[in-house]
This record gives C-alpha cells, sequence and structure tokens, in this order.
C-alpha cells in the first residue's frame, strides 16, 4: 500500500481559500500602518490624511483658516469697560473684574498669553464701531444680545444673565423711591446710557426718560447724586447697578428686580468667522469646567444678588 501523499503548499493554499495568502497581505499593510504612524480618521468617517482622491492635507480647512487669522494677530483686542465695578473695570492703570476674567480665559484658550492681550476701553454707544473699524476683535463688556443687535455683529453666548432693575437714591428730599412702581407713578425722570436696551424699556415700560441720554452708566449715577440734576433713578442690569451700589454705599440704593433679562454676548465682526469658532469651543470649556463659577465667586458674589448659575454652554458648529 502507498504511503500517503504529502500535502504541498500549492494544495494547502487551494484549499484553505488561500487564507494564508489574505494573512500575509495584511501583516504587510499592519507594518506599513505602524512604519508610518498610522492613518487617523476625521469625525465624518474619512481618513484625515486623504479625501479619496489624495488631495487633502491632515489639517481641516477650518484649522487652516484660524492659522492664518491667528498668525495674522499677533495681539488680541478686547473691547471692555471700564466704569463698571466688580464687573469691569481700570484701577491705577490695570482693569480687572469678571468680564475681565471671562476675555482673559477665552484668550487663553486661543492661544494668546496675557501680555499679548490688550483691554481697548468701550461704551454702549461705541461698542458696534469698535468692531467694524477693527480697534476690537472681541468685545466683552455687558453686551446685551437682541435681535437688532445680532444684524451688525456675531455674538457667542450667553455667558452671563442679569435681571432689570433701577438705582435710586439712598436719601431723597422730594421722592422717596421703593419700587418700579413708584418711579412710574411718580413721574421721576430716569436715566440709562444712550443705545442701551434701556432706551426701548423705557418708553415701552411708560417711564419718563431723562434726555440725552449720555454715553456710560457712570455718567448717570454722577447725575443721580447730582440735587441739582433732574435724574431720580438710573435703568440698567441688576449686576451692573449692584457694583455701582457697592462702591457708593450708603449714596444710592438698588430696587429688587423686576421682569426680564438681559443676556451678555461676547461679540464680534461677522467676517470673523475662524475666530467664533475658537471663541466659542472656549467659552463652552469655561462654563463646563467650573471656571465660570469659580469668577463668579470671585467678583460678583460680594453683591448679594439672587444668585445665578452658570448659563447653558454655547452649541458650536462644526
Amino acid at each position: 500500500m502507498a504511503a500517503p501523499e504529502e500535502p504541498s503548499v500549492a494544495r494547502e493554499e487551494k484549499q484553505g481559500g488561500g487564507r494564508r495568502g489574505w494573512k500575509t497581505g495584511l501583516a504587510v499593510v499592519l507594518a506599513a500602518v505602524l512604519a508610518g504612524g498610522g492613518w487617523y480618521f476625521s469625525r465624518d468617517g474619512e481618513p484625515s490624511g486623504s479625501s479619496g482622491s489624495g488631495s487633502e492635507p491632515a489639517v481641516t480647512a477650518a484649522e487652516k483658516r484660524w492659522e492664518k487669522w491667528r498668525s495674522a494677530n499677533e495681539v488680541l483686542r478686547v473691547g471692555v469697560k471700564k466704569d463698571q465695578p466688580q464687573l469691569s473695570e481700570e484701577k491705577d492703570g490695570e482693569y480687572q473684574g469678571f468680564d475681565i476674567s471671562m476675555a482673559l480665559a477665552i484668550a487663553k484658550a486661543l492661544g494668546y498669553e496675557k501680555g499679548d492681550v490688550l483691554f481697548v476701553p468701550v461704551n454702549t454707544e461705541n461698542r458696534s464701531t469698535m468692531l467694524d473699524n477693527k480697534r476690537a476683535h472681541l468685545i466683552v463688556a455687558s453686551y446685551s444680545i437682541t435681535d437688532e443687535r445680532e444684524k451688525e455683529v456675531d455674538f457667542v453666548g450667553p455667558y452671563f444673565r442679569a435681571g432689570r432693575t433701577f438705582l435710586v437714591r439712598e436719601k431723597s428730599t422730594q421722592y422717596d423711591l421703593r419700587s418700579a412702581a413708584d418711579i412710574k407713578q411718580k413721574d421721576v425722570r430716569v436715566c440709562t446710557a444712550a443705545h442701551s436696551t434701556y432706551e426701548r424699556h423705557l418708553k415701552e415700560g411708560g417711564y419718563k426718560a431723562y434726555a440725552p441720554q449720555p454715553a456710560s452708566y457712570e455718567t448717570c449715577v454722577d447725575k443721580l447724586l447730582d440735587e441739582t440734576a433732574d435724574v431720580y433713578a438710573v435703568a440698567s442690569d441688576d449686576v451692573l447697578l449692584a457694583g455701582l451700589a457697592y462702591e457708593k454705599r450708603g449714596q444710592v440704593r438698588l430696587l429688587d428686580s423686576g421682569a426680564g433679562t438681559e443676556e451678555y454676548g461676547v461679540a464680534m465682526r461677522p467676517e470673523d468667522q475662524p475666530l467664533k469658532g475658537k471663541v466659542c469651543t472656549a467659552l463652552r470649556q469655561i462654563i463646563t469646567s467650573g471656571e465660570w463659577d469659580r469668577m463668579y465667586k470671585d467678583h460678583l458674589a460680594v453683591l448679594n444678588l439672587p444668585p445665578w448659575d452658570a448659563p447653558d454652554p454655547p452649541k458650536c458648529g462644526a
């Protein structure tokens, strides 16, 4: 009887469906991947090193636009207010407050050191102009988000929500104002900043507005404390007026917050889309990491306002 024939290599490959050849090919591919550092995949499932045609670079188009914007702007110019105690103020040539901490945290996330940030003073009247004239890249200055303003500037936010209220004299020989109803009923003149949302709120609410409205709330408070001026109340956000009341304790009094909410946003030029995407991601991180809460405690808790929770993180596009 003849001995069993030894299987040949050719027969083994045929019977096994080419398994050894398949494994060998896979090993070659894996070795090539490991040797080259590996392909990585983008979120849409396409290899980041190739769009299928082999022409797409590893860096996304959005990243390239940001790198171009960042390299062209070595200094980040941020518009802020300098007369809002605890929120944003200048003291001895240095800016401080909640808005300032917010601006610096955003700048850091964008890759700017503190020394690379230039604060530019703005007011309620000239904020959009400062952006249009490219004197500021960002505005972080209690800039309330409204449909009207969104036609002129882009916002990321909100990063804070404030209530509406009034500031009155602590002692007045002519009027005892204890509520918003008293202000309306006694028909006293109310000062607010020019081009603020309160110009419309006062008119719609039936209040008597002082005219002409000044460019800053600080000027309104000066008029309020001037007994020769025909101003008996200042209208604005509770956080802003609470800071002024804190600074001028014993002279002015903050009334309870009324209806309505002002949402503050970080503003920029609509054409600066690479910047907007980065700011959105930065603000989202600041809110979710607990950094927002620390800023609030550091700067605004002393004002004894009703506690505000951090706003919802903004939704950032791809």
